[in-house]
């Protein structure tokens, strides 16, 4: 009958009217950073070893902004009152990363030696808490803040 139609069907392939989210958001990994935590607590070292400013100059490769400012104060600190520090960070684990890497909570212990011409004066061992904030500049991972979130006290005497 000329009057009636058919309904028409729509093959499975065919573009609908209906908008279909295809888009597949994969979260990409979050970086290990404890590596970068590391080096920069051995630049740290360096830095309050030395108190060179060879070694000030490479200190930005691995922090920036108040992180970069900690290191710069505790030198010139050290520098005044003529002493130097080694600095030993025995265990640093990362127990959390927040906002996709822009903080991170570290466990960590600290053994700190203050050296006094060649000879050392005093020995403290600390448990720490800390959490960093980095932050992507020049294309790499830095730390750019360090809070220290607790403190437990191993050995001291530098009382």
């Amino acid at each position: 009958d000329p009057g009636t139609t058919a309904p028409t069907r729509v093959p499975a392939s065919a573009p609908t009217a209906t908008p279909t989210n295809t888009a597949v958001v994969v979260p990409s990994p979050t970086p290990d950073f404890a590596p970068l935590l590391r080096n920069f607590r051995v630049a740290q070292k360096a830095a309050y070893l030395t108190l060179s400013e060879e070694v000030m100059a490479q200190i930005p490769v691995f922090a920036t902004g108040e992180a970069l400012e900690l290191v710069r104060a505790e030198v010139n600190r050290l520098r005044t009152l003529g002493l130097a520090a080694r600095l030993d960070v025995s265990s640093l684990e990362v127990v959390t990363t927040y906002l996709d890497g822009l903080a991170v909570a570290t466990r960590e212990r600290h053994a700190r030696e203050l050296i006094d011409g060649g000879k050392t004066v005093c020995r403290e061992v600390t448990d720490y808490e800390f959490a960093y904030g980095l932050a992507s500049e020049d294309g790499r991972w830095k730390v750019e803040k360090v809070r220290e979130l607790s403190r437990t006290p191993i050995e001291d005497t530098c009382e």
